[in-house]
């Protein structure tokens, strides 16, 4: 359940590393989407993940690829509110969400939400 997982993500906060490694290997972009299809995600929560995506995504050893990012951000893009949670945004995170939207093969669709 989403109170379960934003749980999990608030004690792994001063973990990002850990952090990062959850969402991506636990939590599959249709299970983010699916979490948060009846309650939106917050707009803080919202910046946790976008955080920990970047971070997956410039790992060197094992970055999460263009394909998968922009399946994380099409799926966020269909949660609940999604619109209010993703203005309601700092200015740096919504860059953050411009530089992974340019990733991703479709991330000229994406930029265009």
């Amino acid at each position: 359940n989403s109170m379960e997982m934003l749980r999990q993500f608030k004690s792994l906060k001063k973990h990002p590393a850990v952090l990062t490694k959850y969402i991506t290997q636990k939590v599959s972009p249709a299970l983010l989407q699916s979490l948060f299809n009846r309650s939106p995600i917050e707009a803080d929560d919202l910046a946790l993940v976008l955080q920990s995506l970047r971070t997956a995504a410039s790992d060197e050893a094992e970055p999460l690829t263009g394909d998968r990012v922009g399946e994380y951000l099409q799926q966020l893009l269909r949660t609940h509110t999604a619109d209010t949670q993703f203005s309601m945004l700092s200015t740096s995170e919504k860059e953050m969400v411009r530089n992974l939207a340019s990733l991703a093969p479709n991330g000229d669709d994406l930029k265009k939400t």
